[in-house]
């Protein structure tokens, strides 16, 4: 009897497990073999306990599934700073979110609840993206390493899963800001994409996709690429791609107007992408830049001297067009000079001081 006392202290859980089903089934045979009660009773305790904990484990596995992902996330939440993202990238607690994370993967090679996953799920696939490009420009090399090891788990995250490069787009919500990021990150996933599936998706095109086509891109990245700031360098380079392509076939201008429907209404022709237009133009030689004038034109003739002025004075001080605003400006009262038209007539055609002015 010790010496079984024993060995079922000291086997595995397997073992017990299996000695518990064997006694189970022989219960009259092992009591008669025991001669002292009172170790009988504690062994069938201790073997009763194995079996529960057996039970209770069996019942914990089932559950960890569904109680893992929430654990995961009440312990992002307490480390989480608060709403917005940038300060959390920034936040001390950054490491040890980073730490929990790395052991779960080591426990579950497979799990898919990553870091990067709770951050996008908390503050959205846009709002994370600007808000890594921000922390890898960092001085702060800790948070500029954290937020570049996120990136590319970013990256990483969107290859492995089942978003196209067109969902991508939507997702990233380009026109609500932070674009020269937003086209970092799209940019980085498509040749990452087109290496993995020999794709041949080309980063200007995807822009163009949808209504609007290549007027809504102009205007797009018109929107990117104003003020200088050495942030907005991508949607510059996105630019000069789009006029290097444009060179390409050879396009005129009048089929660069035809392309960003420039001419659809008044309202057309003094949105941003009318920018995109007359930078097109001045890459052009001398003859072609003076074809600028070929817009004026065509609008005059289909809206009417009056409404084209009208519409060019309005946009003047537009900070994405006064530059261009002002040579066709200058371009049409040439043309007005030109045709015999003196001040009194501009004033009259204009209306100063009517009711449509």
């Amino acid at each position: 009897d010790s010496s079984y006392a024993s060995t079922a202290t000291t086997s595995s859980l397997f073992t017990q497990v299996r000695q518990l089903t064997e006694d189970h089934a022989d219960a009259s045979t092992t009591r008669t073999m025991r001669s002292d009660e009172a170790v009988e009773s504690s062994e069938g305790r201790s073997l009763n306990d194995v079996a529960n904990f057996a039970r209770k484990s069996a019942s914990k596995l089932a559950n960890f599934p569904k109680t893992r992902f929430s654990s995961e996330m009440k312990t992002f939440r307490k480390y989480q700073v608060n709403e917005n993202a940038l300060e959390t990238l920034q936040s001390p607690n950054m490491q040890k979110l980073m730490d929990f994370y790395s052991h779960l993967r080591e426990v579950n090679p497979d799990t898919q609840n990553t870091l990067i996953a709770a951050l996008t799920t908390t503050y959205g696939e846009d709002v994370m993206v600007s808000a890594l490009a921000e922390a890898k420009r960092s001085g702060d090399m800790e948070v500029h390493e954290i937020a570049k090891w996120l990136w590319e788990q970013q990256i990483n995250g969107w290859l492995n899963g089942v978003k196209s490069p067109d969902d991508l787009v939507k997702s990233l919500r380009l026109h609500e800001g932070h674009l020269s990021d937003k086209l970092e990150a799209l940019e980085e996933f498509v040749t990452a994409h087109n290496e993995k599936n020999s794709g041949h998706v080309v980063l200007i095109d995807l822009l163009k996709s949808g209504p609007g086509g290549e007027g809504k891109q102009a205007s797009l990245l018109v929107k990117g690429a104003t003020g200088g700031n050495p942030t907005n360098a991508k949607t510059l380079k996105i630019e000069k791609l789009l006029l290097a392509k444009w060179e390409s076939l050879n396009l005129s201008p009048e089929d660069i107007m035809d392309r960003l429907k420039l001419t659809e209404t008044i309202e057309d022709m003094t949105s941003p992408k009318l920018a995109t237009f007359m930078k097109y133009v001045a890459k052009g030689d001398a003859e072609d830049a003076m074809r600028e004038k070929s817009l004026l034109h065509i609008s005059t003739k289909k809206f009417g001297n009056k409404a084209v002025a009208v519409a060019l004075v309005r946009a003047t001080d537009d900070v994405f067009l006064k530059t261009y605003v002002k040579t066709l400006k200058t371009h049409i009262l040439e043309g007005w000079l030109s045709d015999g038209i003196s001040a009194k007539d501009v004033f009259e055609l204009l209306d100063v001081g009517g009711q449509s002015r």
